[in-house]
């Protein structure tokens, strides 16, 4: 960390986990850290060029091959649920939401293409739709513009689709969605989830 120092001046921003220090230039991010729960440890050198490098969200860095992604996320302390042949799930980022009850890593073609945040819902229908509408309108400030939004008539339908509110962009989309779980008559218990895709691994309105 002292050689990047010298050549780069002191950090300008606070660490945190496993992050020992980083840097942002106009145009690039660098960040040095260390990785105790290796044997022997080691440390990392990470440089990269804003505009041609795929968004990290929740700590999970999308369009890196899956092998490096599994690990970065092992290193953070992940608890791994089940893993098949697109996906990852975990009981939760660990650099993701707290509130999260799981954490999916899609993946497309060996690399990462998406994380689906799942959030716990109200049993009440009106109220986790109020839950839905209030994460949307946070949502909304943070990113600084309104949403698309599609909502079936009578809230989330198995047979209709999801409550979603989306912003787009080349590098990335964001969907607050609510989701109907199964059950009778359609009418099983509504989840939140937040989900991050990297456009360019696959269609962008995909559900």
């Amino acid at each position: 960390m002292g050689a990047v120092t010298r050549g780069l001046g002191a950090p300008g921003q606070p660490a945190g986990g496993d992050v020992l220090a980083a840097w942002e230039r106009p145009g690039w991010t660098v960040a040095v850290a260390r990785h105790d729960v290796l044997d022997p440890p080691v440390a990392t050198l990470r440089a990269e060029f804003d505009a041609a490098t795929p968004p990290t969200v929740s700590g999970v860095p999308l369009g890196r091959r899956r092998d490096d992604v599994e690990l970065l996320l092992r290193l953070q302390g992940a608890s791994l649920i089940q893993r098949d042949r697109d996906s990852s799930s975990y009981l939760g980022c660990p650099r993701g939401s707290a509130e999260a009850v799981s954490c999916i890593v899609a993946f497309r073609g060996g690399r990462a293409a998406a994380v689906t945040e799942v959030l716990p819902g109200d049993p009440d229908d009106r109220l986790a739709l109020e839950g839905w509408r209030a994460r949307t309108a946070a949502t909304a400030r943070e990113i600084g513009r309104p949403p698309a939004v599609r909502c079936p008539s009578g809230g989330p339908d198995r047979v209709e689709g999801d409550c979603t509110a989306s912003w787009s962009s080349p590098r990335l989309q964001v969907v607050v969605g609510a989701h109907r779980s199964p059950g009778g008559q359609h009418r099983g218990g509504i989840s939140l989830y937040v989900a991050y895709r990297y456009p360019p691994l696959g269609p962008e309105d995909e559900d």
